[in-house]
């Protein structure tokens, strides 16, 4: 019921207020021009899942993150000669009925305001400095490999050199600084020298291959620890973006230094929490353009570097690498006809294996051990022009497992469809209904699932 209210009250809310479209609000990119950039979504599904080895109620109701989490989101930016300023903020929620615990598990709900940035041009704006948050600017977003790489976006310094002489090349360093308080240490165990650590991979407490802390000492919660001067310097990432200065093709390369160990075991809240080098992980993305064609691929290296401790040596992690190809073809449309015959795309991935275990069997992860091969398409035929489109999207996917259960050895394949119909109701704002349906199934032995959704999406 709670989340039958949450959805008609922010439906209603935001119909009430469609009134606001009608506001001419001057935005630009040019110089001496404000940009304000709004985006609200909101999206759930309606699941009946018929399967043998479902786990779950054979009907339930699911929201989805839509667009990494965020469901109410405002910028503004504005853009001079010698500088540039900007900041952010909205309000996000995981789920509609998620309550925050004190330590931020099992919810996120909060209205949040992102670090303000601003910026300063130098020899004719070939180089800049910027601090407060950090952009992605080395960064290509289209990346086959689904990987959100990159190192934090903020707070920090950044230094980006884009020389005239050469079109389309950037390249600089982002420095990184920690919030006040948000380094975490640990005090200790009472009467003891005992060294105990654990590595934060953003989702929570992760055993490093010594003791964990919830283990080894659960009634001391980690506390506020200082950062020294080297803490940019260990936690930097450098980038490189070369964008058309080769006919078209697009390159953009980055490699994040993932910092320094919480605690080098010390016990007491003054110790700089500094431990060994955590390693570092490399990036690289190329796209290229050969109409009607696009090819773009990826490689990732990850835990390059790593001269951590670990009490078992066996369990220390591997270097692993990715690698991702798609290629998606353009479908050129008759003039004037209100069929889209849309962007099929195919695409490879070679990765890790994610399985830790071979039918029970304990194995070592490795590089480029999982195979997946998936194949999207989706035409769309314009009902209405410019404002009702029905569309039918279609999905195969094949994955082989490096290291398989039964069922995943049996029913490697999944293949879906998912017809929807799309009502723009004002300027970009779209409400959607979709129906996909799952006929096979990877490592489900037989069964459908039909995941009836709604999706409201407004931006400007």
């Amino acid at each position: 019921m709670k989340k039958l209210i949450a959805v008609s009250s922010l439906l209603a809310l935001v119909l009430a207020g469609s009134g606001l479209f009608a506001l001419d609000i001057p935005v630009g990119d040019g110089p001496g021009k404000f940009v304000l950039d709004m985006q609200a979504e909101y999206e759930f599904d309606f699941i009946t899942d018929t399967s043998k080895s479902s786990d779950n109620d054979k009907n339930w109701i699911e929201e989805l993150d839509a667009d990494k989490q965020g469901k109410i989101s405002v910028a503004a930016s504005y853009d001079g000669d010698n500088y540039a300023f900007g900041v952010g903020g909205g309000f996000r929620q995981k789920r509609a009925t998620d309550e925050v615990s004190n330590d931020g598990a099992g919810g996120d709900k909060e209205w949040y305001l992102d670090d303000a940035w601003g910026k300063y041009y130098l020899l004719d704006k070939q180089l800049w400095l910027r601090g407060g948050s950090m952009d992605g600017l080395w960064r290509i977003d289209t990346d086959p490999l689904n990987k959100n790489y990159g190192g934090d976006n903020g707070p920090g310094l950044q230094i980006n050199f884009a020389p005239s002489a050469l079109k389309g090349l950037n390249v600089g360093v982002a420095l990184p600084v920690p919030k006040a308080g948000t380094r975490k240490v640990h005090a200790g165990s009472p009467g003891t020298d005992e060294k105990v650590t654990w590595t934060d991979d953003g989702n929570g407490r992760v055993d490093n291959g010594e003791l964990t802390f919830v283990d080894a000492v659960p009634s001391i919660p980690p506390v506020p620890g200082n950062w020294g001067p080297t803490y940019p310097l260990v936690n930097a990432a450098f980038g490189l973006r070369l964008n058309g200065t080769i006919p078209n093709l697009d390159i953009g390369t980055e490699l994040d230094l993932l910092g320094n160990e919480d605690t080098n075991g010390k016990v007491g809240t003054s110790d700089e929490g500094e431990g060994k080098f955590k390693g570092m992980n490399f990036h690289f993305t190329a796209v290229y353009t050969f109409a009607p064609v696009t090819v773009k691929a990826a490689l990732l290296v990850e835990g390059i570097a790593d001269g951590r401790d670990y009490v078992a040596p066996a369990s220390k992690p591997e270097t692993t690498t990715s690698f991702g190809a798609r290629v998606i073809f353009d479908i050129p449309n008759a003039e004037g006809s209100s069929l889209d015959l849309g962007d099929p795309w195919v695409q490879f991935q070679m990765l890790p294996n994610a399985n830790t275990t071979d039918k029970g069997t304990a194995v070592k992860t490795e590089s480029f051990k999982d195979m997946l091969i998936d194949f999207e398409w989706e035409p769309s035929y314009s009902l209405v022009p410019d404002q009702i489109k029905a569309l039918l999207w279609l999905g195969v996917n094949y994955r082989s497992w490096a290291y398989k259960t039964d069922d995943q050895e049996k029913y490697p394949l999944t293949v879906a469809v998912r017809p929807a119909v799309e009502f723009k109701f004002a300027p970009n704002a779209t409400l959607k209904f979709q129906d996909k349906i799952s006929f096979v199934r990877q490592a489900t032995e037989k069964g459908l699932k039909n995941e009836l959704g709604f999706r409201f999406a407004w931006k400007f």
